[in-house]
């Protein structure tokens, strides 16, 4: 009940000062890291080894939403620092793989400018500079290439990006084609596909506008016959993506 009656007025708060953006800014901020406090004062400190509870889950996405605004003032950033204190390290989602349902546990990958789960039974991440990378663990070497690769690139925006690989892609698939996303992720999506043999290379270009000016770029790879498993896992994971501005911006 404590914490439903909070939900609320967290709402209440982001509904009302939505309105009016100069109050916004700071008084939302404050109140949100009050009602934090007072979660943590009354004995229900939120533990990371939880799942995320409603309420973090709430402020997440309100942050997220506003994400613009956050880092003009020292409040927002304090606000953002609480946030990735909610953070559960690990989450289970349900996914369906070839008509069969299974249970799956997610694990937190948290970087710069955003967050992401993975399934790290199957998976493992590894960072070059900006790159992040999203490899099968075993994978083997006679296979084609099963990746997805995440980076930013700034100050271009998703349908500048989209149109250059519609153009330098062209001789590459057999299949090019561009659509706007709500799911998984929204974004637009540049798409292609290299034939109709098991081991045709499919490319899945997820332009995200990074709400800075930029994109995020998250390219999946896979072939034809990793259609079912790989390509619906990838997915999934990228329903866990969520954009959270570092402390630092």
């Amino acid at each position: 009940m404590k914490e439903d009656k909070l939900d609320k007025t967290i709402v209440d708060i982001l509904h009302k000062q939505t309105e009016n953006t100069s109050s916004l800014k700071d008084e939302t901020f404050k109140n949100i890291i009050g009602r934090i406090d007072e979660i943590e004062k009354g004995g229900n400190k939120m533990k990371r080894k939880s799942k995320v509870p409603k309420i973090a889950s709430l402020i997440i996405v309100s942050l997220i939403t506003i994400t613009a605004l956050i880092a003009t003032t020292e409040t927002g950033q304090a606000a953002i620092g609480k946030v990735r204190e909610l953070l559960a390290p690990e989450k289970e989602i349900q996914q369906e793989l070839e008509g069969q349902k299974e249970e799956i546990n997610l694990e937190l990958e948290e970087k710069m400018d955003y967050i992401i789960y993975i399934d790290k039974n199957y998976y493992y991440m590894e960072s070059k500079g900006s790159i992040d990378k999203i490899l099968p663990i075993g994978f083997p070497d006679d296979l084609p290439e099963v990746s997805m690769i995440i980076e930013q690139r700034e100050n271009e925006s998703p349908d500048q990006i989209a149109n250059e690989l519609m153009k330098s892609l062209t001789s590459k698939f057999e299949i090019l084609e561009r659509q706007d996303l709500a799911e998984p992720i929204p974004s637009v999506l540049v798409f292609g596909h290299g034939g109709s043999s098991w081991d045709s290379v499919i490319q899945r270009y997820y332009l995200v506008d990074n709400t800075k000016g930029g994109t995020f770029v998250i390219t999946q790879t896979y072939f034809l016959e990793a259609s079912e498993g790989h390509g619906v896992r990838f997915d999934n994971l990228l329903k866990e993506f969520k954009i959270i501005p570092s402390e630092e911006d």
